[in-house]
Formats: structure tokens, C-alpha cells, sequence
């Protein structure tokens, strides 16, 4: 609620002090910048309030201070727009996240002390004195219509602009139904960037136009089309509804700083408020009061967003063209600060074009061990990418999926495109920095908190399942089908309900069953299934009734997250502490493509390949890291980690935990997936001493002093062999050399049905299209690392495209001056025509009018639309006659 400050504009004092020193006013709003530099994540959120609370009042008094100025409030409305626009752009050049952000730092990516410079620079470039004696702008022409209309008009176009408009990919991820690809990618966002500046181009130029009601139905189409449709049809809906939103930010932010700030921007920022939480509570309903009135209304919260901006078009005066001739000169000759904003605008879409040809993918990805035929697969539950100190955590993300050579991962909770998260999509980030294909999963139109798949392999197919929900929230789910080295294998990332949703849960595990059992290639299963091992759902997910069997039946420390799999040979599984990056540990399953199930037996670690080993990088003491609050401060310290693990090695490791930790474990592990670790800031796989000699062992850092002496001899990380044939098996699978497999003929996959929630009512609709799947081709080794020819071409391309486009746009307005200055000499002939009553004589000569003399004019009274003269005409109605004197 920190942007409703405007309301202190309503206090005369204060209003008169804000707008007399709005340049500390808006240096003041840079603490939310400076916020950064804060360890704690409280006193962090406490000063970006601060600094949103001040750029709400400084620009809310900056623009009221400017209405009677029409020209000056354009302008500010205008940098307004295009810093929109700026700020889009960098979140598109920085995989969603802008690198001024205080959740960034120098260690993940971020720009502060380079933002924060450009800021102040700002500040002191576009911040001055203003007048403050005038008092409302009753001379703006039209009558000035309803306050409160206008304050509902700003807060639709604020949260439209938010919501939608603040990142690239939003409307691409909300028309996004999985593979084959059939619509915009991400990046493809370059065409919201475009249509943005279109809008601002509109709304410049077109005033008249974009004020009318046929032009806000059209929006109106838009707004039903993004909401309605998918694929390439509801995403030129949304660049509709982006043109139109963009186009009204004049006229609508002019008719709102025609009444007093607090009335306007003080509801408008409430209202907004409340749409904020609205656009929450579609898919949060369980825990609000009247949540279910919103439950996976999505059509409701755009249905008011246009709602609101009618309101504000409707109070808004429409503008009209004056007609005399020195206002058609202007609109003809655009001033010097209107090419200033063409400029910049121009070069800013330039720039966005540029960054997407650089960001478009490569799709020429290699998995971590080809020569194994392994498939590492992990599941995590990344909670919206915020690391436990509130800073972005792609980058520490990204490092441990890499180190732990995971080729297949499904990242749960994975949904930030709302305005409290953001906006943002970790995933484009970690798809290309990572060189993965990327499923996003359901978009953020279909009310559930996110599931993603990211795979080193091509995905053939891909559906998204809303599973039954009569009571709780969504549960989504990927089903995607994988070509493995020549084969075929699908895997399933889902997330089931809540615990206090029973029924939800028992319906989500027999739908979910029945589709594993139903898919009739191998199968690999990332869930998250809220169940304890062996109990409750548990075996409806694991046994017969699905044909998943669990990768380690023995590790009982588990409470939400499970590998299942079938028709796979499991060769490893780990599960690796997560540091502070997240709540929740990542979990790992090793899997050989082409040989069949084997047992859950161990073996030696030195008769598995190398390829089917878990990194080194993970033994002992694990990977050290400091914290994230020091890092960005410059005080970063590693831990010692030795002192921290010899305690808990040396218990575990001698079995001399006692019943008392055993319980306090369990309670740690039924209360929820998370538990208390002593010392969480580093991730290791551990050799494991407890399970006999030579076997070897991954489990989960930090759990010392409440893990039970029975979990040490039951591994947590197992390799598995076939019939018991520990040597032959292992060693074959070890020393087989590579073959490349024979074509496999072209499958036809057939999408399975899916769910969706609409109110109370559960709809399983009908299977979609069926897709015939190529024949999978030989793997192929292929180049790591970018595209260092593609990215220098990228360059040179961008620079010639530039370089062309500001040429042609130069020759286009000085050939449009040009031709608007012979208009004008060839009016001001016609009039001098008419007046002298002959044709303008040569250039030796010319007519002469006494008007025009400095004396006269030094003694005429100045009044602009009336015959210049020294009389004063002002009480009297003039005679005019004809210039012939009849």
C-alpha cells in the first residue's frame, strides 16, 4: 500500500512542498534503488516501500504541477511511456530481471551502481522549478468531468501496463500450450517492445483518434482475444491491447492531473491496489476471506481492467484540432523535443530487435555423458526463484544444475509472471545459459503457481494437465515426450495439492496413475506429491495401478518431492542440500537409455562408469558458499566447513544418533518438505560409511543430530544391477563401446486428455490434435558454448539495420520539413496576395506594412487574434470592410 501516497497531496503544505522541491523529491525515490545495499531482507522491502511511496508522490506532484502547461505535461507523459519501454527492454536483455533491481547484485547478474548513476543523472536533467500559483486547470479547454472516472481511468491503465506490459514475455507465456511449438516464443517479446512504441507513436500524433469509442472497442477485441484464445491468435490480440494501452496514457493521465492529485492518483493507486491483488487471489483463493469468488477468473480481472479504463475515457475531454493556421504549422513542424522522443525511440527499438536476434535459440544442445546412453534427471521446487535472503537466485540455480550435470529437470513453483513476483520467468535464463529446451508449462492465465521442464533433450510433444481441484488449488502438470538417443521416452513434472486438501489429492493421484499407466514408453515421474513414503496415495503413485516403481523404496526422509520411473535402468539417485538458495533440496536420478529395469541391490562405486557417477565436485565437504547478504555487501566470508560437518559426519557415520533425534526428524519431515539443517550454506554428496564397504551414498547436507541410525544403513543413493549380476552387468554397461541405433519409424503420439477447474465444475477435454513425431535421429556430437559466428553476424546485422533505418528515418523528416516549409511560404504568398491586392513582386522588392515596424509595435497593445493596432478595441465591436475600401 505504499503507492497510495499521493493522498498527501491533499494537504496543501505538503503539496506546496513537494512540487516547490520536486528534484529532493524524486532523489529521494532512489533509496528503493539504494535498498541493495541492505543485508536484511526486512529492512531491504522497509526501504524499497520507502522509495516506491516517493516516486508515487514525486511524480504524482510532478505531473499535476505541469497541467496547465500542455506541451510540458506531454513531454513528461512521453519520457513517462518510454521509460516504460526502456525498462521492458532490459528485462528483456537480462532474461527477465532488471539488472537495477535491489533483489540483484554484482554476483547475479545486477547494474546498481550503474543504474543508480543514470538515475541521478536523470533526476538532475529532467527535474526544475515549476509553477505552483495556478490553481486548477479550468483553461484546458472542455469540461473537466468526473474525478473519481479519472482516477479509475489511471488505475486501469497503471495495472494493464503492469501487469502486461512491464515484461516481454508475459503475453507470450499466457498463449504458450507446449510442443510442437504454434505460437510466439520468448523470444518473439521483441513484437510486444514494437507494438508498445507504436502505441506511444499513437497516442502522440493520433489524439483525437485514440480518445473515440471505436477505438477502445477495438482494445476491448484485444483484451478478448489474449484472454480467450492461444497460440498466434491470442497473442496479436495482446500487441492490440498493447498499442491501445500505450496510445492512452496522454490523454487519460491529462484529464486525471485536472483534478486534485489526492482524488486522482490517491484512488487511482488504491484501486490499482486492488486489482493487484485480485490478479493474486485467481489462483491464491484458498487463503483469502471470499477467495473463491476470484478462483481461475482471469476474464474477470481483465473484464475490469477495461472497465476502468472506459471510465476513464468517458471523463476524459476529447481533444479537438484547432484550426487556425499557426496551429496546423505546428502540427506540421513537430517541435525540436518531438524528434528528440523519435530518436530515442527509434533507437531503443533498434536495441530490442537486436537483443532478440542474440537470444533466439540455437537448438543444437548435447546431454552431459552421450557416451553412458545416461539420463540425469532431477525434480526442485525453486519458490519463485528468491533465494532465502530475497535476492534472485537464477545464477546459484543455474551453478548447481551444472555442477550436478543434470540433463533433465522440472522446476516446480516456477510461475512469476504477477506483479508481486515481478514478472519475471527464470526459466529463459536457465534454458539458454544451460543449453536446454524449455517447456514453461501452464501459463499464468491458468491459475495455478507454476511447473516447468527443462531437457538437453528434443522435446517431440508436450501437454499440460490442470488435474482435479473441487476444493484447493490447481494442481498442474507436464507431460512431455523426450527423443533419448534414438528412443523415445516421456517424463511427467507435477505438482499435486495441498495437505489440507484430501480429496483433491486422492483425485489428482488416480488421474495422474492412469496416465503413467496408460503412456506406453519408458517413463520418468518429478513430482512433488505432499504424501510419506509407503503411505496414503504413496501407492497409488508406486505399484500397479500406475507401473512406477520409486528409485530408492528404502529412503524414508522424504515428505514432497519423488522420482518414479518405468521401463529405465536406474543407475544413481542423490539428494543435494540447496544451500540457501531455496527450502527444498534438488533430487537426482541417474538413468541408462535402451537397458531394462534392474534391482534395488548395491554395488561397488568402482564398477560403475564413470559417466554414471555423481560429480566428485559434491564429496566431502561439499561446494562451499558464501552467504549471498555478504557477497553483495563485500563482506563475503566462506564458513568453515569443516567444523560445522565433523560433528555430524562422526555421529552418522559411528550410528550413535539416538531415538530422541530419530523423532525430532520424523516430525521435521511429516510437518513439511523442508527441514531445519544446522548448517545449511553449502551442498556436498557425501561418501556414506554406514552402508557397507565400497557402496557408496548421496544424501542430504544438514541433517545431522536428527537422522536415525536405521536411515545410515538404508541408502539414499543406490546403483541398481540386473537379476543380481552385479559384475557382468555393471562392467558390460561400462566398457560397451557406443553404437549409433537404428532409425525408429516415425511414431504418432497422441496427446492424453486433460483437466481443467472452471468454478466448482471439472472438465476433462477431449484429446487434442494428433501429431506425428519424426523419426528420431543418431545423436550427433555437437559444439558447446555460444554461437561465436552467429553472435558477431548478429552484431554486424543490428549495426547495418541501425545504421539504414536512422539514415531512411533522417531523409524522411527532413524531406517532410522541407515539404511543410514550402506550405508554409506558399500560404504566407496567398495571403499576401489577398492583402495587397497583386502578386508578390521579385526579390528586389516587397510590400511593406506598417504593422510590422518596431515603433508600432513597441506601441500597440498586445492582443493575440485581433487587428494590430495602437487602439483599444476591447469594449467595442470592430467594422471591417473589405481591403478595396467598399
Amino acid at each position: 500500500m505504499s503507492s497510495v501516497s499521493p493522498f498527501l497531496l491533499g494537504i496543501p503544505v505538503i503539496r506546496s512542498l513537494v512540487i516547490k522541491h520536486i528534484r529532493i523529491a524524486h532523489l529521494l525515490s532512489l533509496v528503493g534503488l539504494l535498498a541493495y545495499l541492505i543485508p536484511s531482507p526486512e529492512l531491504r522491502l522497509f526501504a524499497v516501500g520507502l522509495g516506491v511511496a516517493m516516486s508515487c508522490l514525486s511524480w504524482s506532484a510532478t505531473l499535476y504541477a505541469e497541467r496547465l502547461q500542455s506541451a510540458r505535461l506531454e513531454s513528461r507523459i512521453l519520457s513517462w511511456s518510454i521509460g516504460l519501454i526502456a525498462s521492458s527492454i532490459a528485462k528483456f536483455a537480462f532474461w527477465t530481471n532488471n539488472p537495477i533491481w535491489p533483489i540483484m547484485h554484482a554476483q547475479n547478474g545486477g547494474w546498481n551502481k550503474l543504474g543508480i548513476a543514470l538515475a541521478v543523472l536523470a533526476v538532475l536533467r529532467s527535474t526544475r522549478r515549476v509553477n505552483v500559483s495556478g490553481g486548477d486547470a479550468n483553461n484546458v479547454g472542455g469540461p473537466k468531468g468526473s474525478a473519481v472516472l479519472a482516477a479509475l481511468g489511471l488505475a486501469g491503465l497503471f495495472f494493464g501496463m503492469h501487469s502486461l506490459l512491464s515484461d516481454s514475455s508475459t503475453m507470450t507465456l499466457w498463449v504458450w500450450e507446449g510442443y510442437p511449438v504454434r505460437g510466439p516464443i520468448a523470444a518473439n517479446g521483441v513484437l510486444t517492445i514494437l507494438a508498445m512504441g507504436v502505441g506511444v507513436v499513437c497516442g502522440a500524433i493520433y489524439r483525437e483518434i485514440v480518445t473515440t469509442w471505436m477505438y477502445f472497442l477495438g482494445a476491448c477485441v484485444g483484451a478478448y482475444l489474449l484472454t480467450s484464445f492461444s497460440y498466434w491468435t491470442g497473442y496479436i490480440g495482446g500487441l492490440v491491447l498493447a498499442v491501445s494501452l500505450m496510445s492512452m496514457t496522454i490523454p487519460l493521465i491529462s484529464s486525471a492531473v485536472r483534478h486534485g492529485p489526492a482524488t486522482t492518483f490517491g484512488i487511482g493507486f488504491t484501486v490499482y491496489n486492488i486489482m493487484v491483488l485480485a490478479h493474486v487471489w485467481i489462483v491464491a483463493y484458498a487463503f483469502v476471506p471470499g477467495g473463491p469468488i476470484m478462483r481461475e477468473h482471469t476474464d474477470y480481472v481483465m473484464t475490469a481492467t477495461m472497465v476502468l479504463i472506459g471510465a476513464g475515457l468517458y471523463a476524459a475531454p476529447k481533444a479537438r484540432r484547432p484550426l487556425d493556421a499557426r496551429k496546423k504549422a505546428q502540427r506540421h513542424n513537430p517541435n525540436q523535443k518531438s524528434f528528440y522522443y523519435t530518436y530515442i525511440l527509434v533507437a531503443l527499438e533498434l536495441l530490442a530487435i537486436s537483443v532478440a536476434y542474440l537470444r533466439f535459440p540455437t537448438n543444437d544442445y548435447t546431454p552431459y555423458h552421450p557416451e553412458e546412453k545416461s539420463l540425469s534427471a532431477g525434480i526442485w521446487t525453486i519458490h519463485f526463484s528468491l533465494d532465502n535472503d530475497m535476492w534472485s537466485s537464477e545464477h546459484r540455480m543455474r551453478d548447481l544444475i551444472k555442477e550436478m550435470e543434470v540433463d533433465v529437470i522440472g522446476l516446480l513453483e516456477s510461475d512469476l509472471q504477477r506483479i508481486i513476483m515481478g514478472n519475471r520467468d527464470s526459466t529463459q535464463f536457465l534454458a539458454e545459459d544451460l543449453g536446454m529446451y524449455v517447456d514453461y508449462g501452464p501459463g499464468p492465465n491458468k491459475h495455478t503457481w507454476g511447473a516447468a521442464l527443462l531437457s538437453k533433450f528434443p522435446i517431440v510433444n508436450s501437454t499440460h494437465h490442470l488435474l482435479p481441484s473441487p476444493v484447493g488449488e490447481l494442481a498442474p502438470a507436464i507431460h512431455a515426450t523426450l527423443e533419448a538417443y534414438g528412443e523415445f521416452i516421456d517424463v511427467i513434472v507435477f505438482h499435486s495439492g495441498q495437505e489440507e486438501d484430501p480429496e483433491d489429492r486422492r483425485l489428482q493421484s488416480e488421474y495422474l496413475a492412469k496416465l503413467m499407466k496408460d503412456s506406453p514408453r519408458p517413463l520418468i515421474l518429478l513430482s512433488y506429491l505432499v504424501t510419506p513414503p509407503g503411505e496414503g496415495n504413496y501407492n497409488t503413485y508406486v505399484g500397479d495401478q500406475s507401473g512406477m516403481r520409486d528409485i530408492d523404496p528404502s529412503d524414508w526422509d522424504r515428505w514432497c518431492e519423488y522420482i518414479l520411473y518405468k521401463g529405465l535402468k536406474r543407475s544413481g539417485y542423490a539428494r543435494v542440500s540447496r544451500s540457501t538458495i531455496t527450502d527444498t533440496e534438488l533430487q537426482v536420478g541417474k538413468f541408462v537409455i535402451g537397458q531394462p529395469e534392474g534391482s534395488n541391490d548395491l554395488i561397488s562405486e568402482d564398477q560403475v562408469a564413470q559417466g554414471l557417477r555423481f560429480p566428485a565436485l559434491f564429496r566431502g565437504e561439499g561446494v562451499p558458499l558464501p552467504r549471498e547478504a555478504d557477497v553483495a555487501v563485500g563482506q563475503g566470508a566462506k564458513p568453515n566447513l569443516a567444523a560445522l560437518q565433523a560433528p555430524f559426519l562422526d555421529k552418522r557415520a559411528s550410528g550413535t544418533t539416538n531415538a530422541a533425534e530419530e523423532k525430532r526428524g520424523q516430525e521435521a519431515a511429516s510437518s513439511h518438505c523442508p527441514i531445519n539443517h544446522p548448517f545449511p550454506r553449502h551442498r556436498s554428496v557425501r561418501q556414506n560409511r554406514g552402508g557397507g564397504d565400497n557402496a557408496w551414498s548421496v544424501g542430504l547436507t544438514g541433517v545431522g543430530g536428527i537422522v536415525s541410525s536405521a536411515a545410515v544403513e538404508a541408502s539414499t543413493s543406490t546403483s541398481s544391477t540386473n537379476n543380481g549380476n552385479v559384475a557382468t552387468s555393471t562392467a558390460q554397461a561400462a566398457n560397451t563401446p557406443q553404437t549409433t541405433a537404428a532409425p525408429v519409424p516415425s511414431t504418432t503420439l497422441k496427446p492424453a486428455p486433460s483437466v481443467v477447474t472452471i468454478g466448482n465444475t471439472v472438465v476433462v477435454t477431449a484429446p487434442g490434435q494428433t501429431t506425428t513425431a519424426p523419426a528420431p535421429t543418431p545423436a550427433k556430437e555437437k559444439s558447446k558454448g555460444p554461437n561465436t559466428a552467429g553472435i558477431a553476424a548478429g552484431v554486424v546485422v543490428g549495426i547495418a539495420a541501425a545504421c539504414a533505418i536512422a539514415g531512411g528515418l533522417f531523409l524522411f523528416l527532413r524531406q517532410r520539413r522541407r515539404r511543410a516549409v514550402e506550405e508554409e511560404y506558399r500560404r504566407n504568398a496567398s495571403i499576401n496576395n489577398f492583402t495587397g491586392g497583386q502578386k508578390p513582386t521579385s526579390a528586389g522588392g516587397s510590400i511593406s506594412d506598417s504593422r510590422l515596424e518596431p515603433s508600432v509595435m513597441m506601441q500597440r497593445r498586445q492582443s493575440d487574434g485581433s487587428i494590430a493596432d495602437n487602439q483599444d478595441y476591447s469594449r467595442r465591436i470592430l467594422k471591417v470592410t473589405n481591403p478595396d475600401g467598399t
